[in-house]
């Protein structure tokens, strides 16, 4: 399965080099909020692992990063 994200990303390649060494659990993930707004999305998830796919590691944000992994952030 060949996914882009937004940024025009191809988060296939990443998920095709994730099945080599671990098992997928999906890609392109929607995370949604109890009211149902969308929160963000997850690029590609394993069993073990969220990777966020960016053509730079510039693209990348903080406040991104704690989206995803602080159980405390309000958004989530």
């Amino acid at each position: 399965m060949i996914y882009t994200n937004e940024f025009g990303n191809d988060i296939g390649e990443v998920a095709v080099d994730v099945k080599k060494i671990g098992r997928l659990q999906g890609t392109g993930i929607q995370l949604k909020v109890q009211d149902g707004t969308i929160a963000g999305d997850i690029d590609v998830l394993t069993d073990s692992h969220i990777i966020e796919v960016k053509k730079s590691l510039g693209a990348l944000s903080k406040k991104q990063i704690d989206k995803l992994t602080n159980l405390l952030n309000e958004k989530l």
